[in-house]
């Protein structure tokens, strides 16, 4: 076999890739007196450190922008559709909105729809699309809305937040139709800062393209009880300087009905500052077994089997992590009777 691996190219495409995005960022934190939309699902500690300007001690890997810029490429694909499909309003409409009394929420939208179908942005697009060759079938598709589809009717604007995954947490998480509070409260965002009704968030499998598309609606209570609750406390924090607490190492999922790690440490950009490890995976594994054994308890618990020894030490465990075991043996047992 030829060992073509022992010769070094020149460049390569990685390196020109990673350079690209690594240019995009070279300037640091700094300090503000607002957050971003696309922060609002991170812990009031990390918000607290961004605001106050200081520096990641984790910042995104090369891997982890690759994979940001690929989410960008989705979501400009679902612009080009919303285009062929004439029901392309604008997109990236920067939105700043805030409560009374409360620091403002920034962010952009990624796609505003509805509204009358567009003939003329479609046959602008056609011929556009014939000048850089686009793949015929993209074409062909264009060309079926402009002969078949009613543009008389008038759709009701939406606002549209593209989100691409692995397949892995497609399956985890976005395809049961319940989005992540984090895109729900950006989402809640653009409508509240719009003044529109509703919206949705669209999760894509890059993997295999299987999509889910979840309405979020403004007048939403639960979820903008959410949004007031978060930002006031964002506030009261900045505007006292006081620092939040740290997050709990272990988090009880409540949807799920188990004990898992804590989503906001493991992609926390202040993981090594705030809570001594290097990478995500150290903090992983450094509850792994601890997880594992809650877990078997909860299992017992669900099936009414008598505790153990070990079970008990364990349960003692949660008490101490000031967990209500009462309360969870309770939405054990109301989660088994909803499942049968």
């Amino acid at each position: 076999m030829i060992e073509i691996h022992k010769r070094k190219p020149s460049w390569t495409f990685a390196g020109a890739w990673n350079a690209s995005l690594d240019e995009m960022e070279r300037y640091g934190a700094y300090k503000r007196d607002y957050l971003w939309a696309s922060q609002l699902g991170n812990s009031q500690i990390d918000i607290w450190l961004a605001l106050n300007g200081e520096d990641p001690s984790n910042p995104f890997d090369k891997r982890a922008k690759r994979k940001f810029d690929a989410g960008v490429f989705w979501e400009w694909i679902a612009e080009l559709v919303a285009k062929r499909a004439g029901i392309f309003i604008d997109s990236q409409g920067r939105i700043e909105y805030g409560l009374e009394g409360t620091l403002k929420v920034v962010g952009k939208y990624d796609l505003k729809l509805g509204g009358k179908r567009n003939l003329e942005m479609i046959k602008k697009m056609k011929e556009a699309l014939e000048i850089i060759e686009l793949p015929d079938r993209f074409v062909k598709a264009m060309e079926a809305v402009e002969k078949n589809m009613n543009f008389d009717t008038e759709l009701p604007i939406r606002i549209v937040e593209v989100k691409s995954s692995s397949a892995y947490m497609y399956d985890a998480q976005y395809k049961y139709g319940i989005p992540a509070e984090n895109h729900a409260l950006q989402e809640l965002h653009y409508l509240l800062g719009t003044g529109t009704d509703e919206g949705a968030i669209i999760y894509i499998s890059k993997d295999d393209a299987r999509m889910t598309e979840i309405p979020i609606w403004r007048d939403d209570k639960e979820l903008n009880a959410k949004y007031k609750e978060k930002i006031e406390l964002v506030t009261h924090y900045y505007k006292s300087g006081e620092q939040p607490p740290k997050e709990p190492l272990v988090v009880f999922d409540y949807a799920k009905g188990k004990f898992t790690d804590n989503w906001n440490i493991k992609y926390s950009a202040y993981l090594t500052m705030m809570y001594g490890f290097e990478t995500e995976g150290d903090y992983q594994d450094a509850f792994k077994s601890k997880i594992a054994s809650w877990n078997r308890v909860l299992g017992r618990i669900k099936k009414d089997e008598k505790m153990t020894e070990s079970n008990e030490k364990y349960l003692e465990e949660m008490k101490v992590e000031k967990f209500d075991i009462k309360e969870i043996k309770k939405h054990l047992k109301d989660k088994k009777k909803r499942e049968k």
